[in-house]
């Protein structure tokens, strides 16, 4: 009988052994979560194939990440709780009152928005867009083009460009004086009150379209100083009626203010 040592494929005790069967027999299949490990087999020396003789990670696809409108809706609805609270005058705003308005957790709104303060700007802009913004551009888009050809005029209209902004701070005081705070505190372009200035500073650059840079920029100026004013007559109302007689709670007061401003810029 030949020597089982010079015949891999025949065991010691002489009968014939079929090897691939051997390693498949000896081999350990290992899974752990997102991988695969084929494992050496035990006894290597019987494997004609030298696959089975390392080790092997095969990693699994990962699932494809699915499409879902969840945290879409979390979003809207943390934006819309947060914009609740500070018009109901909320003292204290914090992102605890908005979690449980909203019913989610603080680690979803930590999420979306980082802090605090990112979170109550970008309500405030969203509300802001929505109440006096969008309503101003769908008037302003479906009017036909004026351009005012006395002085008298372009008062009347620019008065009535300002009752968007003045009517919006008498309406909505607390979601209103959180967003000039934001605005001074830590300004931004196309911040709240940038956009009403810069919407502004646009009806008066296409009514004046032939006259020279230098005048253009004094009328800029001057709807600068006038959107400061409607601030500080909103933010100091005792100081305004003191200063000037006007009572900013009072819509007939309001009224005279924006022609007062008005004339201002077109004297």
């Amino acid at each position: 009988m030949q020597d089982a040592r010079n015949n891999p494929a025949r065991s010691r005790s002489g009968f014939q052994v079929d090897a691939d069967a051997f390693v498949r027999s000896r081999s350990r299949l290992i899974r752990r979560p997102g991988i695969t490990r084929v494992c050496k087999p035990l006894f290597s020396c019987y494997s004609p194939n030298k696959e089975a003789e390392r080790c092997s990670i095969i990693k699994t696809m990962k699932p494809k990440k699915r499409t879902d409108t969840t945290e879409i809706d979390a979003r809207t609805r943390i934006l819309d709780s947060a914009s609740e609270l500070l018009c109901e005058g909320t003292e204290e705003l914090t992102i605890r009152d908005v979690a449980l308005r909203a019913k989610v957790g603080l680690g979803l709104i930590n999420y979306h928005f980082g802090t605090r303060d990112a979170l109550l700007r970008e309500a405030i802009r969203r509300y802001v867009n929505a109440v006096v913004i969008q309503p101003y551009r769908a008037e302003s888009s479906d009017s036909p083009a004026y351009i005012p050809e006395t002085t008298e005029h372009r008062r009347e209209v620019f008065a009535a460009m300002l009752r968007g902004p003045v009517e919006f701070l008498a309406e909505h005081p607390n979601i209103a004086r959180i967003s000039i705070q934001f605005d001074l505190h830590s300004p931004k372009l196309d911040d709240n009150s940038d956009e009403t200035v810069r919407r502004l500073i646009t009806v008066i650059e296409a009514w004046f379209a032939g006259i020279q840079e230098k005048d253009l920029q004094e009328y800029r100026i001057r709807v600068f100083a006038i959107v400061a004013s409607i601030h500080e007559a909103f933010l100091r109302p005792e100081l305004f009626t003191f200063r000037t007689g006007l009572d900013y709670s009072r819509e007939g007061d309001r009224d005279s203010f924006r022609a007062l401003l008005a004339r201002m810029v077109f004297p």
